[in-house]
């Protein structure tokens, strides 16, 4: 049974999480992250279990603030301005324009599909403005482009990408694979796993699970809220 780790700030303990008893709240997640002042890439983890298991609102509440905290412009103060911040964000604006993107493909009103479309591309911009250079980001607006029949931009923007994502000189397997798919005559694609994986969401089109039962309560941080994400707290001041 998979089961996600969050290390205990200031120990070699940790915190184990089985993804088949998250809890209902979402909240009860974030207390435990904000507590042991977790990495980002485990929200994400816990923000992608909850979107497999079809918890979608949860989904958004993990990884809504954090936006939310970069826009402020206290996200890089909280956890910091390593590189591998940053390039954990970019995952996390890429799983949300995933999202919405996956969300449109389903929709069968013309602007409601739109709306989906333009914020699933939002993200993707944000993502883009942060490092242009790593390349997932535009892998994902050339799904996009896939999934609203746009196949001359989107075998353009593969292209760039093929370019820029990492790992390019050895070959991109995903950034060939969209190449491949954006020259079929078909219409719209749809983004399925293969193209999410692609676009590096980390979200696919199925694996919208059972409801799983509720974390015991001796293993959540603080009371349980209401099902809406709360502001996350600011940074703990230094030590002298």
């Amino acid at each position: 049974m998979a089961t996600i780790l969050i290390p205990v700030q200031g120990s070699e303990e940790v915190v184990e999480v089985s993804c088949a008893d998250l809890p209902d709240d979402a909240n009860d997640i974030v207390d435990i992250l904000q507590a042991e002042m977790a990495p980002l890439d485990l929200w994400l983890k816990f923000a992608v279990e909850y979107y497999k298991q079809g918890k979608l609102e949860q989904f958004k509440l993990l990884l809504d603030p954090l936006v939310e905290l970069e826009a402020q412009g206290a996200l890089y103060d909280q956890f910091g301005t390593e590189p591998a911040v940053k390039t954990q964000f970019i995952a996390i604006l890429n799983a949300l324009a995933g999202y919405h993107m996956v969300g449109a493909t389903r929709e069968r009103d013309k602007q409601r599909k739109k709306a989906g479309f333009d914020q699933a591309k939002k993200y993707y911009d944000a993502a883009d403005i942060i490092d242009v250079k790593d390349g997932r980001a535009m892998l994902g607006v050339a799904v996009l482009d896939l999934c609203q029949g746009q196949l001359v931009k989107a075998e353009k923007r593969l292209d760039l990408a093929a370019q820029f994502y990492h790992g390019a000189k050895s070959g991109n397997v995903p950034a060939l694979l969209g190449a491949v798919a954006s020259r079929r005559p078909s219409g719209p694609a749809r983004p399925t796993g293969l193209m999410a994986a692609a676009s590096g969401s980390g979200l696919g089109d199925g694996g919208l699970g059972a409801r799983p039962r509720p974390l015991p309560r001796t293993q959540r941080a603080g009371p349980c809220a209401e099902p809406a994400h709360r502001p996350l707290s600011p940074p703990p001041s230094p030590l002298p």
